[in-house]
């Protein structure tokens, strides 16, 4: 459906735009279809995956929303603000990325007497719990500020808050779903 010239002078990006937009004012394209993910639209036409994304974004400064559908959660976390897990025909969640990942705190610390962690283990919402000697590494469904509070209570050697991924974000949506997750990856 698209292609390249390579002999135009118009910048790649800017081609794929205008036939985007064309595709969508003849009805080829409906407003609300999706476009294949970066990776793919790139594999397609033979070129480098920032072209393409350069292209959604300009889509997008133009007041156009670019909804792309992908399992590589990486790379939509790359290109996306606003994401929205689907499960059986609905959405399992839709908001802002940095919305979304509001609720879910990650966090990083170390206590002296790791027996310590069992005191707050009750008043935390645990997604995800590792622990290696003294070193906690913990995924919490609950603010920053309340996560940090109970962890500060137990007086960490050093503590520190992690950034939650995509696929973090996923993995704990699909739990809340009912998923066993290590059965689905």
């Amino acid at each position: 459906m698209f292609h390249i010239d390579n002999r135009s002078r118009v910048p790649i990006h800017q081609q794929l735009q205008a036939q985007i937009v064309r595709y969508v004012s003849l009805g080829l394209l409906l407003p609300d279809q999706q476009l294949p993910s970066v990776r793919a639209m790139a594999q397609q036409l033979g070129i480098n995956p920032n072209t393409v994304q350069k292209a959604y974004a300009a889509l997008e400064m133009n007041g156009a929303s670019v909804m792309i559908a992908s399992h590589n959660l990486r790379e939509l976390e790359d290109v996306c603000d606003h994401v929205g897990l689907l499960h059986r025909g609905g959405a399992l969640c839709e908001d802002d990325l940095d919305r979304l990942k509001l609720g879910i705190t990650r966090v990083q610390f170390a206590l002296a007497d790791p027996a310590d962690f069992e005191t707050v283990r009750a008043g935390l919402n645990l997604l995800k719990c590792s622990q290696q000697g003294k070193l906690f590494e913990m995924t919490v469904r609950g603010t920053e500020t309340e996560t940090l509070a109970l962890v500060q209570r137990l007086h960490p050697l050093f503590c520190e808050t992690l950034p939650i991924t995509l696929e973090e974000l996923f993995i704990s949506e699909m739990e809340v779903a009912g998923y066993d997750i290590n059965k689905v990856i």
